[in-house]
């Protein structure tokens, strides 16, 4: 009986994905902002969903999610991105193990697309071959529940040399044809955590030799916007090189030009997406100061303090976001440069556990790209 223990250490997996949690946060150089975990990104640098409290995470206090589908626009879901520490060999048998979060009682399917070359910034699922690996909701270990994290299982062969993972939904859903889990949300989000990959046939207790070196290259490429002018071949699709991680060098960026505003809690009543008659002045002297022709894209972000739930607060954050767009549009602002996004409670910049804390919370960002 004591030997059964040494067994079970002698066959603990290693993980081949890097950051599994999302516990290390990336600082990206182009808004120098933790937009990010380390070793992820959005597969088309896309803004990424990441969550930075410990409510809306399974294990610690961040997870990574990827928008499943968009209920006004066809064409906007998001997917996560990473290479594995190790390409996988051909013939064997890989599990991966996953815990995942859905606000709605039916899953629409996920997708694993494995690949040998490099897709990052130029990810097209419209033009890919299927999903490597498709989970279901019979692939819950659990009772498939909504708003819950439920852990999933799949095991697959691995064709051999594949060394970039891409996760989302690739199913050519309709919008129109999906009635909404919340009329007050425009998206369906997954929540993402505690990812691994391991191989099933191997009794190994450790990584291939260049792990290490893939890690740290990893962790060294903060980039998660733009694609470094240094890094892509002339006349050639962009794409990501991982060099050696020994020197750090910064890569040169085509930065855009960025104008952020932060609006107080005053704009909105108690509970309220309302704007009140005082703040309209104010908007109205910020849109006097804006060339609406000039502004490329325009992001507005609404926060909340943490009291309610993160549920409502998230849906009372969007509510707030789409009013001050709403205001904007009738002033002449053009709707398709416009996105609204609402945070909630999860990314908030000062105490929560004071008062003023909590007002300094409660807050809508502009950001005007240019």
């Amino acid at each position: 009986m004591i030997f059964f223990p040494i067994l079970l250490l002698a066959q603990t997996p290693y993980n081949l994905l890097i950051n599994p949690s999302f516990e290390d946060e990336n600082v990206c150089p182009e808004y120098h902002a933790r937009c990010a975990p380390e070793g992820w990104w959005e597969a088309n640098l896309k803004e990424s969903d990441y969550f930075t409290q410990q409510k809306v995470s399974k294990t610690g206090n961040r997870s990574a999610a990827f928008t499943v589908m968009h209920y006004q626009y066809a064409h906007t879901k998001t997917y996560l991105y990473t290479r594995f520490l190790c390409p996988l060999e051909k013939d064997k048998t890989y599990r991966f193990t996953f815990w995942l979060k859905a606000p709605t009682f039916e899953m629409r399917n996920i997708g694993l697309f494995m690949s040998e070359k490099d897709i990052l910034g130029h990810f097209n699922p419209d033009f890919m071959l299927k999903p490597t690996i498709l989970c279901t909701q019979k692939d819950a270990l659990t009772k498939f529940k909504a708003n819950e994290w439920i852990s999933f299982s799949k095991t697959f062969i691995a064709k051999g040399n594949e060394k970039y993972l891409v996760i989302g939904n690739f199913e050519q859903d309709d919008p129109k044809k999906h009635g909404r889990h919340s009329h007050k949300v425009d998206r369906l989000l997954y929540h993402l955590d505690d990812i691994v990959l391991e191989c099933v046939d191997t009794n190994k207790n450790i990584l291939c030799e260049n792990s290490k070196h893939f890690s740290d290259s990893l962790y060294h490429l903060d980039f998660r916007h733009l694609l470094p002018k240094s890094q892509i071949p002339p006349d050639e699709t962009p794409r990501i090189t991982l060099g050696t991680p020994a020197k750090r060098v910064n890569p040169t960026f085509t930065k855009p030009k960025i104008d952020t505003f932060v609006i107080p809690n005053i704009v909105f009543a108690h509970n309220s997406d309302v704007i009140t008659p005082a703040f309209s002045q104010i908007l109205d002297s910020l849109i006097q100061k804006m060339d609406f022709e000039k502004v490329r894209k325009m992001e507005i972000i609404g926060h909340t303090d943490n009291r309610g739930g993160a549920v409502y607060n998230e849906k009372l954050s969007l509510r707030r976001a789409h009013s001050i767009a709403n205001y904007l549009i009738s002033k002449q602002m053009r709707p398709d440069k416009i996105t609204c996004i609402g945070r909630g409670e999860t990314m908030p910049i000062a105490d929560n556990r004071t008062e003023i804390g909590k007002q300094i919370n409660r807050r809508v960002e502009i950001i005007l790209f240019f």
